[in-house]
């Protein structure tokens, strides 16, 4: 069974085995063999990158009133727009796929990586058996993320990405990402996503910590329900 990880802004500034090894030690206390991570730090257009923000990312930033939402907005913009880098992403991500198709998998996504990672599973040039999908301070579940995602696809109606079994979600109900937004009721098809509130362990200084995620027991419960079934 593989695991496949995909970071979003936490982990841009650091390298792929120190991150992968980050998101083991925060779930197993230990490294873990089976899993992978979708590494794209090296892509982002955070580093001094200048770009003219439109006034609706404008206003969201000064609602969140957070550093991050600038890098944020920034790499999602690019993501969206620089066909270059959103290409290169899913082919990281196809790579960390099991080498066999029909292998079984688990992708987990944070931030950014859920929308990357959404990207691949429903991608029809990407072959995966991935049965569960789990997304953490995710903003599939933002108006401005689900157009941008029509607009890829050409479809009127985004999908559950086919052959998963299961999608969950999670997120504190202040993280600035996820802005508190159901991703039920945006993807059409079965199983529909299920969404579930859950605190931060470091909700005090980052709602939207990747390790104050990882370390959380219903997250760990999550992973180790989905690997061993």
């Amino acid at each position: 069974m593989r695991l496949v990880y995909v970071h979003g802004i936490n982990q841009i500034d650091t390298n792929p085995e120190s991150a992968k090894l980050a998101w083991d030690l925060d779930l197993f206390g230990r490294e873990n063999p089976n899993s992978r991570l979708v590494y794209w730090g090296d892509l982002s257009v955070v580093q001094e990158m200048k770009m003219e923000l439109s006034f609706r990312d404008m206003i969201l930033c000064e609602l969140l009133k957070m550093g991050t939402a600038n890098y944020f907005l920034k790499d999602v913009h690019n993501y969206f727009y620089k066909e270059s880098m959103r290409l290169e992403i899913l082919r990281r991500f196809n790579a960390a796929l099991p080498e066999n198709p029909i292998e079984k998998c688990v992708v987990l996504a944070h931030s950014l990586g859920s929308v990357i990672a959404y990207d691949g599973l429903i991608n029809k040039e990407i072959k995966h058996s991935c049965k569960n999908f789990i997304t953490i301070g995710s903003p599939l579940g933002l108006e401005t993320i689900t157009a941008e995602m029509r607009r890829l696809t050409g479809e009127d109606q985004l999908k559950v990405p086919p052959k998963i079994k299961k999608w969950s979600n999670f997120r504190d109900r202040i993280d600035p990402v996820a802005l508190g937004k159901p991703v039920n009721g945006k993807y059409q098809g079965s199983p529909a996503p299920v969404d579930h509130f859950l605190t931060n362990l470091d909700e005090t200084h980052n709602p939207h910590s990747l390790p104050g995620y990882l370390k959380t027991r219903v997250i760990r419960n999550e992973i180790a329900e989905a690997v061993i079934l």
